[in-house]
């Protein structure tokens, strides 16, 4: 009598735990995934920022620009003490 109500409920619990235990490792995979795509695009992110700091650093390289506004803005200062 006990053997044929323990062997269906056995069956049924250890299907339970084997759904538990997959439902488990599923939401870690999810989470290791996520983890991995946000270190990705991090990455990338700072990649991309590096880069592009470097662009610029290779354009100012030769440029003119904020030495001639120096000297623009230094002439009425030097002309104002030339009396």
């Amino acid at each position: 009598m006990f053997q044929a109500l323990l062997g269906p409920l056995g069956s049924l619990a250890s299907t339970w735990l084997s759904s538990k235990v997959e439902t488990k490792a599923a939401e870690t995979r999810m989470k290791v995934s996520e983890a991995d795509a946000r270190a990705k695009i991090m990455l990338s992110a700072a990649t991309s920022e590096a880069d592009w700091e470097r662009i610029m650093a290779q354009g100012t390289q030769n440029s003119w620009k904020d030495e001639f506004l120096v000297i623009l803005f230094s002439i009425p200062l030097v002309l104002s003490f030339c009396g």
